[in-house]
């Protein structure tokens, strides 16, 4: 009876070990970032922000100003081009899959910023 709650342990034990790769990578996969940015007459606030490679990640661009330079945004790695309509907040979703620092723009490229991926 012993020697069965023994090898009944191990079983569980080693199934455990067995299954936490993969609880770990479906852990990845249902986590996510948010970032939010500001479109200011100064540009993006802020204009430089870290994200870790292989989250979902969620970009949030409300353009507070009423310049014409920050109603649109491009993210050239991404393939992403929007229009940011004055106080609205416009999410950007992606899972960034390099490792590397890769520029946005707006749409006239003279507010500048960068997101660095990890």
């Amino acid at each position: 009876m012993i020697r069965r709650s023994i090898v009944m342990s191990l079983v569980m034990l080693f199934a455990g070990i067995a299954a936490s790769p993969a609880q770990t990578k479906h852990a990845h996969k249902t986590q996510s970032q948010t970032i939010r940015v500001n479109v200011t007459d100064a540009g993006y606030q802020p204009d430089s922000f870290q994200v870790r490679r292989g989250i979902l990640t969620k970009l949030i661009f409300t353009r507070r100003t009423e310049s014409d330079c920050g109603a649109v945004l491009v993210i050239p790695k991404y393939g992403v081009h929007r229009d940011l309509p004055l106080n609205t907040p416009v999410v950007v979703t992606f899972r960034p899959r390099d490792t590397g620092t890769f520029n946005f723009t707006c749409g006239m490229n003279m507010f500048r910023g960068q997101i660095i991926v990890d």
